[in-house]
């Protein structure tokens, strides 16, 4: 398999279909480093369509005052795409305060609701922990009952990662939450404040959520796992996987493909072989060509001659593999034509819903007023009907649904 440093030039790559595997490698397996970013932009300055870059994988990238600069550049610019514009407003709203501190005149360019969220993070930065403690308890109280979307659940993010940040914060504390029978959302919010401070007493707590049945429970015990990163997460998934549930072994797949890791490889390359459930063989196929490996190549041939799961592309992840790698094989042809077909349809829905915006336009409804998928406020988005958690996102954006509208 590649090493991340081997990865990181596939940024600059002018195939945008590798480029944005590049970018997401990073972002899915939480390896943040101050060299990404600037690639990334120098990508961004070659070329000429940046809604083809799938910037909301950088969201967590850090950023120097060269970077800043270059990303308040491009809002600057009147021609930019909404859905390029809200990506970059992503990005530079989770910026180190510090540095968004130099940048106080240009803050304007964002909408209020990012300018207010950048402004929650100064007043967060100010509190004693014991006053994020109690701020965290209140808003999971509030909370109570309540669908992920009936609250505030992003200001508890903020403040998760606020307490990230202290020294003085109790482990005790953390593991104290993470129980599998703590219904309150302080739950969520313990997971992902153990990734955070990359807590390694967790990984037996973590690893034991991956068959809870709250789908943000998992998903979180996932992201929390990738970001401690350990050996020892490959380990404490090993010895349970043949033995756990459907869920389980579908999750702890997702963990196995994100960690970049020699140890994660060897375990799926051993595991692909002998598994009998084909949605759980898809994901375990699809971690091998997100691991950028070249053992892996005709295990994840074969499987899609065998027929696997469309909960993912495996064709398209083994081209890039492939391709990352240096590796040819006959079908690859193939392959690339049923990815360009795919950009074409991609593009043709485009042009037509910009189409339809333009009409909403001429009939007087007001373009700017967007909500989160670039429709007017008051044209409500519709999404096609049995979209599962793991399918594309039908919006077009490249994500999987349940990290996009589904989130």
């Amino acid at each position: 398999m590649l090493e991340p440093t081997q990865v990181k030039s596939f940024i600059l790559h002018p195939d945008k279909l590798i480029s944005n595997a590049a970018v997401e490698y990073f972002s899915e397996g939480c390896l943040y480093d101050q060299e990404l970013m600037p690639l990334l932009i120098e990508r961004m300055q070659n070329t000429k369509s940046l809604e083809q870059l799938h910037l909301f994988y950088a969201e967590k990238f850090p950023q120097t005052n060269m970077t800043l600069e270059a990303l308040f550049n491009f809002l600057e610019n009147s021609t930019l795409h909404i859905n390029t514009k809200f990506q970059i407003f992503k990005i530079i709203s989770n910026s180190d305060l510090q540095l968004l501190e130099a940048f106080q005149h240009k803050l304007n360019l964002l909408p209020t609701g990012y300018q207010e969220q950048i402004e929650h993070r100064f007043q967060l930065s100010s509190m004693t922990t014991s006053t994020l403690w109690d701020q965290l308890r209140e808003l999971c109280l509030d909370a109570t009952g309540k669908y992920v979307n009936e609250f505030n659940y992003g200001y508890g993010i903020l403040i998760i990662q606020e307490m990230s940040k202290r020294s003085d914060l109790d482990p005790a504390e953390i593991l104290s939450i993470l129980n599998p029978a703590n219904e309150s959302y302080e739950l969520e919010y313990g997971i992902l404040l153990a990734g955070e401070k990359k807590l390694h007493e967790a990984i037996p707590a973590l690893v034991n959520l991956l068959g809870h049945e709250g789908d943000l429970v998992t998903e979180n015990a996932v992201t929390a796992l990738v970001r401690i990163g350990s050996s020892d997460v490959v380990s404490e998934i090993v010895c349970r996987f043949p033995k756990e549930s459907w869920d389980f072994r579908l999750f702890a797949s997702d963990v196995l493909g994100r960690l970049k890791q020699p140890e994660s490889e060897k375990v799926i390359l051993d595991l692909l072989p002998v598994e009998q459930d084909p949605t759980v063989a898809t994901s375990l196929a699809y971690g091998l060509c997100t691991l950028l490996s070249v053992e892996g190549i005709p295990l994840v041939s074969h499987q899609i001659g065998q027929g696997y799961d469309r909960l993912v592309d495996l064709e398209e992840s083994l081209y890039v593999n492939c391709i990352m790698n240096n590796v040819h094989l006959p079908e690859l042809e193939r392959y690339k034509h049923k990815i360009e077909q795919k950009e074409r349809e991609q593009e043709l829905l485009a042009r037509k819903q910009e189409n339809a915006k333009l009409g909403r336009k001429l009939q007087g409804v007001n373009p700017t007023n967007t909500n989160r998928f670039g429709l007017p406020s008051n044209v409500p988005y519709v999404a096609p009907e049995k979209v599962g958690r793991n399918d594309p996102c039908p919006c077009g954006s490249g994500k999987k649904y349940k990290k996009c509208c589904g989130a």
